[in-house]
């Protein structure tokens, strides 16, 4: 399913039209930062996979399923988006990666810094 815009003239071709989570799917995960506890016992699901989540830490969900995975980090500030001018909605920064633990250490790097940044820069 393409959910992403092919008029980006910044995308390459070949990336315009990847696997996209659904609408639905991102609110159910967002909605998993609200209680981190719970999530290792439901898993979670993007783009129509479901992962295990082995563990969870303070605005960090991993998931894994086989040799792939994810790391969503959230950031601790409400970010104000123009779109729609009575909403307010939080970042959250979602990796996703194939590989082995070195691969996932490196990706869960990645996703932090780039959380610390937002949130430094007022995200």
């Amino acid at each position: 399913m393409c959910q992403h815009p092919t008029d980006v003239p910044s995308l390459p071709p070949a990336s315009r039209c990847l696997p996209w989570a659904t609408e639905a799917e991102l609110k159910k995960f967002v909605s998993l930062f609200d209680n981190l506890a719970n999530v290792p016992s439901t898993g979670a699901d993007l783009e129509e996979v479901h992962y295990i989540v082995p563990r969870t830490e303070e605005n960090l969900i991993f998931g894994k399923k086989d040799k792939s995975g994810f790391f969503a980090a959230k950031t601790k500030t409400d970010l104000f988006l123009l779109i729609n001018e009575n909403a307010t909605f939080t970042a959250i920064l979602i990796a996703m990666y194939e590989g082995e633990n070195q691969v996932s250490a490196e990706v869960r790097t990645a996703v932090e810094k780039m959380a610390k940044y937002l949130e430094d820069s007022g995200y």
